[in-house]
């Protein structure tokens, strides 16, 4: 685990695009995954983590705006994820795999910049944030490089790599 947002901008930075290239040297941005993710292909791989990013981005907006934070999503609960997973799945599938790269790319970079602007300590502090259910550092390590070690899991697994 990252301790600083510096760690895991590098960390998750190199981890995004490690994935990317794991999915483009094997030529899986238009093909199936098959049962390792669904039968979906490596583009919804890369869109299903900008969904995720988009949902942090909305939790930010959302506190700053003084709003109600609705964790996962307005309509879903932790305990109905596959919903909302294909949800993002629908909004996205679509969409051509350069399209979603420039997406995830953006979105990422984005996601950095919002915590860049936040203070320091309000990251690590449990309290600084009451409706995450962790400090807001772990909360985008779970939305950034540890998401996307699962979806390098997920490529390894469609090509019957070992994790």
């Amino acid at each position: 685990m990252a301790t600083s947002l510096k760690d895991l901008a590098m960390q998750s930075d190199s981890r995004l695009h490690a994935l990317i290239d794991l999915i483009e040297s094997n030529g899986l941005e238009e093909r199936s995954l098959g049962n390792a993710y669904l039968n979906r292909r490596g583009a919804d791989v890369l869109a299903h983590l900008h969904g995720w990013h988009l949902l942090f981005e909305d939790w930010l907006r959302a506190e700053a705006a003084g709003e109600e934070v609705v964790m996962p999503a307005p309509g879903h609960t932790w305990e109905n994820l596959r919903a909302l997973n294909d949800d993002l799945y629908e909004r996205y599938r679509a969409f051509a795999y350069g399209e979603i790269n420039a997406l995830v790319l953006k979105s990422h970079a984005h996601m950095f910049d919002l915590l860049r602007v936040l203070p320091a300590e309000g990251l690590t502090d449990e309290a600084a944030h009451p409706w995450s259910p962790r400090t807001l550092l772990e909360l985008a390590a779970e939305c950034s490089g540890n998401h996307y070690d699962w979806g390098i899991e997920r490529v390894k697994a469609s090509l019957g790599q070992p994790h």
